[in-house]
């Protein structure tokens, strides 16, 4: 994790995982926070989707890994009635992501 010492030196990095919201596009109001985050050293991986919306490169090219969510259907449009059932499996691809891969923060 994160850690600074008195002096304000670094101690450690961090692997730290971006959980962003459905669509890319709002994404990027955050990209200068994870930016600063990377380049102090941290690890960041991106979990949005869907996958093939065209985001994925321009995030790997920011840095960043990029893990699509499976549970967002490419050019999907989301109903309200449907935005908590979506909401419920989206947090089953978190779980999943939690459990298959060592990360020592959600974002």
């Amino acid at each position: 994790m994160n850690c600074v010492d008195n002096s304000g030196n670094r101690l450690t990095t961090a692997r730290l995982l971006w959980v962003a919201d459905y669509g890319l596009g709002s994404c990027f109001p955050i990209v200068p926070i994870v930016s600063e985050l990377r380049t102090r050293g941290d690890e960041i991986v991106m979990l949005a989707g869907p996958e093939g919306e065209g985001g994925e490169e321009t995030f790997r090219k920011l840095g960043f890994e990029f893990r699509p969510n499976r549970t967002v259907p490419a050019s999907f449009r989301l109903e309200p009635e449907s935005y908590l059932d979506l909401t419920h499996k989206r947090a089953a691809d978190v779980l999943d992501l939690l459990r298959a891969e060592s990360f020592d923060a959600v974002v």
